[in-house]
């Protein structure tokens, strides 16, 4: 009988090791190509110019008038936030945020609300004229939304809808559904069949294979489709300046004009109420940067 003497704990760590590593060869570092080096320099040099109208925006927000006509460029030597307090009490900010995020927020909401079961539909049901039907709603994104700005007013008008937030609510709303279709749809047609089938195995309804198992696999797509509905509205001046009249129904795009004279421009107040109507989607991108993480990693999950 023979006895193996102890291995030592450091002479152990390191077969372990081996033993998750065969070839215990360590991590290889990331080669710096030429290639990679200048695509590197060069988006960091887009940056940097990209941020400076940013920076250039937030500084004068803080600085009078005088000093922004005298010289737009430097540094804030005595930063004060009159701007901000003019912008949000005197130009009634207050009231054109509460307006926006009302438009905004609905607008969105009801598009994907209403695009989620019909992309469902699309993408899962087989039934005759599903293809018709599919391209009927992406013939949607071949209209330009400029040209049929005058047949919506006349619309809206027919319905005593005009000088009303719900004018906006509804067309933005339809205009969405397109856009919101076609992204849902190609996620949707992603999703593995033997979830279904498993599901209806076990006596699930299509309401619920559609509410609790495909819904939560899909919540990177419907982030996505938030994201990119919710900036053009928010931002968006035209439709809101051809469907409203009075001051109490601006949006943040259309309070922005009060800040332009006839002779003069209040040059520091509008950069505040720019700032205003940027912090909101800075916020709305953190959130949904990490609603989209939390949705990719739930569905490898499962």
């Amino acid at each position: 009988m023979t006895t193996t003497a102890p291995v030592p704990p450091i002479e152990a760590a390191t077969t372990a090791l081996r033993v998750v590593n065969p070839q215990g060869a360590p991590r290889r570092r990331r080669r710096h190509t030429p290639q990679t080096i200048a695509l590197t320099t060069l988006l960091w040099i887009y940056a940097a110019i990209s941020i400076v109208p940013l920076l250039t925006m937030v500084g004068n927000s803080f600085r009078s008038h005088f000093e922004i006509a005298s010289d737009p460029w430097p540094i804030p030597r005595n930063p004060t936030f009159d701007n901000y307090i003019r912008a949000w009490t005197e130009a009634d900010f207050a009231g054109y945020a509460v307006n926006s995020v009302l438009i905004t927020v609905l607008s969105v909401l009801i598009s994907t609300a209403v695009s989620l079961p019909a992309a469902y539909a699309l993408a899962r049901w087989k039934f005759r004229g599903r293809g018709a039907f599919e391209g009927l709603f992406i013939s949607g994104l071949l209209i330009p939304f400029m040209l049929a700005i005058l047949p919506m007013f006349y619309m809206m008008d027919f319905f005593g809808l005009i000088d009303d937030k719900l004018s906006l609510i509804l067309i933005y709303s339809a205009n969405g559904i397109p856009f919101t279709i076609f992204i849902l749809v190609a996620f949707f047609r992603n999703l593995p069949k033997e979830l279904e089938e498993a599901a209806m195995i076990d006596g699930a309804s299509h309401v619920t294979v559609f509410w609790r198992i495909m819904l939560p696999l899909v919540r990177p797509a419907i982030a996505t489709v938030m994201i990119f509905r919710f900036v053009p509205i928010w931002n968006d001046f035209l439709m809101p300046l051809v469907m409203l009249r009075s001051r109490e129904n601006y949006t943040l795009g259309v309070g922005l004009t009060t800040f332009f004279g006839e002779y003069q421009t209040d040059w520091a107040s509008l950069f505040a109420g720019l700032v205003i109507a940027t912090v909101p989607l800075l916020i709305l991108f953190i959130i949904a940067t990490r609603q989209i993480i939390d949705g990719l990693t739930a569905g490898i999950g499962k």
